[in-house]
């Protein structure tokens, strides 16, 4: 029982100061530190490291310090290289007239469909960027693992600003999707390649095919799906 205790004091400075490094870059909070460039507080870290392991800073900067530090700085790294990856993937499709993506996730309502689409990754390390597809034909054959295209530009995703107003870009942020686009008919996108499907898809769609055939009527279907 000790043991567990003591493992869990160990993890818990680390475990914070990742988190710290998270918010930091989150929060843009090193900005304030505007006097000093992030070029010379690079090199200051480098230095605090040459100083240490050389033995000069032993005596004032323990391994556990040394240790809380790389977690801080993995945690901000993390969070900077997903920003600076979501930043650039809404700057190409705001730029895009007819973006090309991977349906990755399908959600059924009553009157709409609505569509996650991920856009090819340019790098194993990036996480991926979505888009959604607000869809009013509620008859498309559409399915995850399609690769499909749409030949019109999308719109970015913004915030109502007024008191308690859903914050919908501040939301889908969270979710790596930057743009949306609202369609009438399915005939407006494009179906590019198909994908094989895994057996829980297939499994999904038989269940939502039945629904259809049981429930004609989209309404009643929608809020079952």
């Amino acid at each position: 029982m000790r043991t567990f205790k003591a493992n869990l004091q160990s993890l818990f400075w680390p475990v914070l100061f990742f988190i710290a490094g998270i918010c930091t870059s989150s929060c843009d909070l090193l900005k304030y530190l505007d006097p000093i460039p992030t070029p010379y507080l690079i090199v200051i870290i480098i230095g605090i490291f040459y100083c240490f392991l050389s033995g000069g800073l032993s005596h004032i900067i323990s391994y556990h310090h040394i240790c809380q530090l790389l977690f801080f700085i993995a945690g901000w790294s993390i969070a900077t290289v997903q920003e600076i990856s979501y930043d650039r993937y809404s700057m190409e499709l705001s730029k895009d007239p007819a973006p090309t993506g991977k349906i990755t996730d399908i959600s059924r309502f009553a009157q709409t469909d609505r569509f996650t689409v991920q856009l090819p990754k340019n790098s194993w390390w990036t996480p991926a960027h979505h888009f959604n597809i607000t869809l009013m034909d509620k008859g498309s054959t559409l399915r995850k693992g399609q690769i499909i295209r749409i030949n019109r530009p999308l719109s970015p995703i913004k915030s109502d600003y007024l008191p308690f107003a859903f914050q919908a870009k501040e939301y889908w942020h969270l979710k790596n999707t930057s743009h949306d686009i609202f369609l009438y008919d399915a005939s407006d996108i494009q179906l590019i390649n198909e994908t094989p499907q895994n057996p829980v898809d297939i499994l999904r769609q038989k269940g939502l095919d039945r629904l259809d055939k049981l429930y004609p009527d989209p309404g009643q279907s929608g809020i079952l799906k």
